[in-house]
Order: structure tokens, then sequence, then C-alpha cells
């Protein structure tokens, strides 16, 4: 899960699309052979309140949505599985030299 978060930070800059960082999350987990194709996160603001609707820019498969300079973002992917699960949550502002996570907490497995 923290690899794949980092591979979608690593992508988000102004011009790619939404689903490119969700896809960028997606080629990570797979390397694993976990298939998850999904929302991994949504625009978060003014003027752009969380929409379970789909009805602004989600990090998700078909969003074709291009990501601008100063856009934020709520990642929060996570894998569950029938006896564990994992998740991981970053919100994250588009600058010109890419993703500025808001958070500064460290990205690790908190057992719980």
């Amino acid at each position: 899960v923290v690899e794949g978060v980092e591979a979608a930070l690593d992508v988000a800059e102004p011009g790619v699309t939404c689903e490119r960082v969700e896809k960028a999350w997606r080629d990570t987990i797979a390397k694993y052979d976990i298939e998850k194709e999904e929302r991994i996160g949504y625009s978060m603001g003014l003027g752009y309140p969380p929409d379970w609707g789909e009805h602004t820019a989600s990090l998700r498969p078909g969003d074709e949505t291009v990501l601008e300079e100063d856009m934020t973002f709520h990642m929060i992917p996570g894998l569950w599985f029938d006896d564990f699960g994992a998740e991981l949550s970053e919100t994250f502002r588009v600058t010109s030299n890419g993703a500025e996570v808001l958070a500064d907490f460290p990205r690790k497995l908190f057992s719980v």
C-alpha cells in the first residue's frame, strides 16, 4: 500500500490525468499479484466537497480530468481481504513541481 501511494504521488503533477494517478497505484500493487481497479481518492477543498456520486475529479479509472496546480485530493487506497486489510490516507496538493503532501506523518504499519 505504501509503495503504491508513493508511486501515485510521484506521477501527480499538472498535465497528468486523474486516471493516470490511479494507474500508478494499480501498476504497483500488480507487481504483488493484487488486482484492484477502483477509486483511490477524490478532490476536496472549497467548491469540491467529497461526492460519492463521482461528479467531481476522482482518482479512478476512466476519469480524464487533467490535474492543475493547486488542485487538492484526499487519496485513501486500501486493500481488504477476508482476514486482514491495509489502508493509507494522504492528502496532497498539486504543485508545479508535483505532489505536496499536507501532513507530516510516517507511512508505516500501525497494528491495532
